[in-house]
């Protein structure tokens, strides 16, 4: 079953992890420093939490644009070959992008493939030109925006997981 097709709690489980930790091999690797921001699997009802606050940014990173700090969204991408992005996701960072200039990491499993530093106006861009679906779960908005819409490197990452569908 592809990732997103699963139910909450499951995706809840494994949710970024993979991505997550190609964001922090990729700072590493570049010598970027970098900052946890966002909630990791709080126990707390994110559901009762602000808009604003369920959607922060998953880290701060410093040197990627010079001295200028960023904040860097980590997404993943699985067999599909596709990055599900969801509409209410770029509303809220674009609030968030008025604090700290948001940019995109993507990576890809099944490829160990990293793409980094996409901005959320490119986002935004990529995603205005591409399919859109609801998520049989929610009925949110996403995007089905295709891995051929970036420039792809190499990257090798460890977990203690095996790495999943969809991240």
């Amino acid at each position: 079953m592809s990732f997103y097709k699963a139910p909450f709690w499951r995706r809840f489980e494994i949710m970024g992890d993979w991505s997550e930790a190609a964001v922090i091999a990729h700072c590493k690797n570049s010598e970027y420093k970098y900052a946890p921001f966002g909630f990791n699997r709080p126990d707390i009802s994110m559901r009762k939490l602000p808009l604003l606050l369920r959607h922060t940014p998953d880290f701060i990173v410093e040197g990627f644009i010079k001295e200028t700090q960023v904040f860097v969204e980590a997404k993943g991408v699985g067999r599909d070959n596709l990055i599900k992005i969801k509409q209410e996701d770029l509303e809220v960072l674009t609030d968030w992008d008025k604090i700290l200039p948001i940019y995109f990491s993507l990576y890809h499993s099944t490829k160990q493939k990293i793409s980094f530093g996409i901005s959320l106006k490119q986002m935004e861009s990529i995603c205005g030109i591409s399919p859109s679906d609801l998520f049989p779960d929610n009925k949110k908005l996403y995007y089905k925006v295709s891995v051929k819409n970036f420039q792809w490197e190499p990257i090798i990452i460890t977990l203690d997981k095996e790495p999943n569908d969809g991240e």
